[in-house]
């Protein structure tokens, strides 16, 4: 793709795999869409997507009988209803549209490793994975884990007995992205800048004050609004943002078939 894209319209950004044995993919593609349509933004969600079973659930969900439907709906308010009367109050039909679209929406997990600020010549690099990575048992990714600790993150606590961080194939990217000077651009990151994160100047200064990453290794990523209140509050960095899908629902069919739900 990159050899038919103009340069000054390329951008390098990664891939990090969770499996060790497989190395950190560089890749080049086309930032002249912007932040309105961010092509790795894109890439993401639909490679997730696709490593992902939605696509079958939402066609189960077509092919599901009027009982089946019934039954669905009917767990769907066992489960969610209480202190929700917005469930309540919808049809079994609207009920089974709304799981529907949840499963064929490309999404993914958006963490920000670090926010823009002037320490950083205002370079946001964000983190993207999938949504459903633990529900789904994706492998843990050790590398990704060890970059977001290198930018001053906590790990988030779990209590399943897997280990602590991110799972699954990750990708990094970097803008530059001033809201005051209305610049919002991708810019390179490289192999070299995330295979020893710890190491890396940019992670270094992420971990100082106001060096838009974590609080030293003391704050989990959070919300992006946070980050900011947190930057602009106190001079240091922040948590992250993470906007995975809301509704996220186990229900096995018995028979071999895809699960209407999952």
């Amino acid at each position: 793709m990159s050899s038919s894209i103009p340069i000054k319209n390329q951008f390098k950004y990664v891939m990090i795999p969770a499996n060790q044995s497989l190395p950190i993919q560089e890749k080049i593609s086309d930032k002249s869409g912007g932040l309105s349509d961010d092509y790795l933004a894109k890439e993401a969600k639909q490679y997730f997507y696709n490593q992902s079973d939605g696509a079958k659930r939402a066609a189960a969900l077509d092919n599901a009988t009027p009982e089946e439907r019934k039954a669905l709906a009917t767990k769907i308010r066992e489960d969610y209803a209480k202190g929700n009367s917005q469930i309540n109050q919808l049809s079994d039909d609207a009920l089974i549209d709304l799981i529907k679209t949840t499963h064929s929406s490309a999404s993914c997990e958006i963490i920000a490793l670090t926010i823009p600020t002037k320490s950083n010549n205002y370079n946001a690099v964000s983190l993207y994975s999938a949504d459903d990575a633990r529900i789904r048992q994706l492998p843990h990714n050790a590398r990704a884990t060890k970059l977001m600790e290198a930018c001053g993150h906590a790990l988030p606590v779990v209590d399943d007995g897997t280990p602590k961080g991110l799972c699954g194939d990750v990708f990094v990217g970097r803008c530059i992205d001033d809201e005051i000077g209305d610049v919002w651009e991708r810019v390179d990151i490289t192999v070299e800048d995330v295979e020893d994160p710890m190491n890396a100047d940019w992670c270094i200064n992420a971990r100082t004050k106001g060096g838009g990453g974590g609080s030293g290794g003391s704050s989990t990523p959070s919300s992006l609004s946070g980050m900011m209140q947190n930057a602009l509050g106190s001079g240091g960095g922040g948590g992250g943002m993470s906007c995975g899908r809301s509704l996220l629902i186990g229900m096995e069919q018995d028979d071999g078939r895809t699960p209407l739900l999952g």
